[in-house]
């Protein structure tokens, strides 16, 4: 923070509140310029002082910050000047506590665990070039069955016209996942049921593609676990179709409810239980906050922007995901890739990933975002882009365009 926005902040706790003017001096050290992260017991330390935090409910003039025992992790906290009430100052001051515990977690993580990231352009009915039992969890969403519009590509299953065949060729893809899963591995997947309106099938029906997804997987040897629901919150500003509030006539019985939620199913491979090692226990620990809100069965979550996307996946869920069933270290593959949303999270946070695309445009853009985030990590992710099934390099166009100005993509399920 700026010497000149300390001193207004000083001297606006002074008038105002005296158990802010006591906060500002004892904290005025900590409002320093955050230093690069060097050291991976910043982790721990930064942990400390957020437990710390979490145990005052009520700070009682900064008593945390007075007590010997407790030396947070240097600087990296400002308070805006306008935020002079004491109860908007911890607020603000706590936010960006937790902002910078996140920042100093994946220091550690990608620093202790350098990854590696190959993106396939290819068919995920097939890719007999991942070995059998090599994958610790799959994250992904299957194209929509007539809901989106894909761009023209060979193989894309989204193009298919019968759902009977649909579900055909769905089942062809999670076969090859049972395969290259370890043990006791993980199929996450996120999945909407398909709604058929009255103007374009005579009536309103829905197809229950999340049941029919857990029949398949049942069939296929997978055991069938809880899923999660995941309420998409209607915000303009992220929701494109979301504007309509009633399906039917208005205010008269018999209305239509509306598809709000999807699914995100829980499809685990029979095996023993997961052995990691203690650093990837330790590395991989998730804070108490975010395991009593993530490990619940009803999520409320912003979908993201749907600008270039009518429906796009969220890095965040991804994250959450890949951080509640994977380890540090582990492998994450996504046989539906899209633009690379599952991977990027996967390299955020110390995972090595796979990712398959049949649609060359989308295999560039995810190319793209995978290049960039690898420069932004404090540790070291190698990053392929290969063309299925022979695994060769995949042709120097490709990853020219990669490296070239973002391209603008027709609409897809998945980002």
């Amino acid at each position: 923070m700026p010497q000149q926005s300390l001193a207004r902040l000083r001297r606006g706790a002074s008038n105002r509140d005296p158990r802010l003017a006591r906060t500002v001096a004892v904290a005025e050290p900590h409002l320093a310029a955050l230093p690069e992260l060097k050291a991976a017991s910043y982790a721990a330390r930064c942990e400390a002082f957020c437990r710390k935090l979490a145990r005052e409910r009520h700070w009682n003039a900064a008593a945390f910050l007075l007590s010997d025992r407790v030396t947070g992790p240097p600087g990296g906290y400002s308070v805006s000047a306008e935020d002079l009430r004491f109860e908007l100052f911890e607020k603000s001051l706590l936010a960006q506590v937790m902002a910078y515990k996140d920042r100093a977690m994946q220091f550690a993580v990608t620093t202790l665990a350098p990854t590696t990231h190959r993106l396939y352009q290819g068919d995920a009915r097939s890719f007999p070039y991942i070995a059998d039992e090599s994958v610790h969890l799959v994250v992904t969403s299957p194209p929509d069955w007539t809901l989106k519009r894909y761009n023209p590509c060979p193989g894309q299953l989204g193009h298919v016209e019968s759902h009977e065949q649909f579900l055909q060729q769905l089942e062809r893809v999670w076969a090859e996942v049972y395969r290259v899963l370890v043990p006791g591995g993980r199929l996450v997947c996120v999945v909407r049921d398909v709604c058929l309106a009255r103007r374009t099938h005579g009536w309103h029906l829905v197809m229950p593609l999340h049941a029919d997804m857990c029949v398949m997987c049942r069939r296929l040897g997978f055991d069938n676990l809880n899923p999660i629901i995941w309420h998409k919150i209607s915000n303009a500003a992220f929701e494109a179709d979301t504007f309509s509030k009633i399906l039917g006539k208005p205010y008269e019985p018999n209305a239509i409810i509306k598809n709000d939620i999807e699914f995100i199913l829980m499809q685990r491979k029979p095996g023993g239980y997961r052995q990691p090692t203690e650093q990837q226990r330790r590395l991989s620990l998730i804070p108490k906050e975010e395991f009593s809100q993530w490990f619940r069965q009803i999520w409320t979550l912003p979908g993201a922007s749907s600008k270039e996307h009518p429906a796009p996946f969220p890095l965040g869920l991804a994250i959450r995901l890949i951080r509640m069933f994977s380890f540090v270290g582990d492998t994450v593959l996504d046989p539906f890739c899209g633009t690379g949303t599952t991977m990027v999270a996967a390299m955020k946070w110390g995972r090595n990933s796979l990712g398959i695309e049949i649609d060359p445009a989308y295999c560039r853009v995810a190319a793209q975002r995978l290049q960039q985030e690898s420069q932004t990590l404090f540790g070291s992710a190698q990053f392929q882009l290969l063309r299925a099934p022979t695994a060769e390099p995949a042709p120097a166009a490709l990853n020219e365009e990669a490296d070239s100005s973002k391209t603008t993509l027709g609409k897809r399920r998945r980002t």
